[in-house]
């Protein structure tokens, strides 16, 4: 009698145990995937150098607090704010709009180059003050952003902007959006360049 209940205490166990992993894998199979998204456009093919070529530089990138972090955080239609967790952004946010920046200013004015006889090394900064992703609706950055010529302690031209762009539902159309409004960022900061650099002189674009 005691071996026959110890044979099913065991199996109890035994089933008992099988049942609890198979409960775990269960739901580790069904929790959400984590969906990556980037700043960076698709690469496009090599376009003719610029007639004039300049001397550039962007300086690491500023982003607000309240955006600073590996997910996506987005404005509900009331005006609250949610983190995504499953949706994020494959590197820290301020890397990726330097580099959506660095590579839309490489392709209007160029690479940067050494500085010719003279010349100036141009320094960028860009301050993004707001950075606001509402899905289905907008995608929309506010930016400071200024042009240093050489080591001057002042920037020669500081402006202010708003750059925003209607998105369609879903994340991967509000990533979209933000790399369209950064484009408008880069080519109103690529306008101005030229401009100061020409010696022609130069105001802040309209966004």
């Amino acid at each position: 009698m005691i071996d026959a209940l110890t044979r099913w205490h065991r199996a109890s166990c035994t089933a008992l145990t099988f049942a609890l992993a198979s409960l775990v894998l269960t739901a580790c199979g069904s929790s959400p995937s984590t969906r990556f998204h980037t700043l960076m456009p698709p690469a496009t093919p090599a376009t003719a150098a610029p007639a004039r070529a300049l001397s550039w530089d962007l300086a690491d990138v500023v982003v607000p607090a309240q955006v600073d972090q590996p997910q996506l955080v987005v404005r509900t239609t009331d005006d609250s704010l949610t983190v995504m967790e499953h949706e994020r952004w494959i590197a820290p946010l301020a890397d990726e709009i330097r580099g959506s920046v660095v590579d839309r200013l490489s392709q209007t004015i160029g690479a940067s180059v050494a500085p010719q006889a003279g010349g100036k090394a141009w320094r960028v900064r860009v301050d993004v003050q707001r950075f606001d992703s509402a899905p289905g609706r907008y995608a929309r950055t506010v930016a400071e952003w200024s042009l240093f010529a050489g080591d001057a302690p002042t920037p020669a031209l500081r402006c202010r902007g708003t750059y925003e762009q209607a998105v369609a539902a879903g994340f991967p159309a509000l990533a979209a959006g933000h790399r369209q409004a950064l484009t408008k960022l880069a080519d109103s900061i690529a306008a101005a360049l030229v401009g100061l650099d020409s010696g022609s002189g130069a105001g802040c674009p309209s966004s």
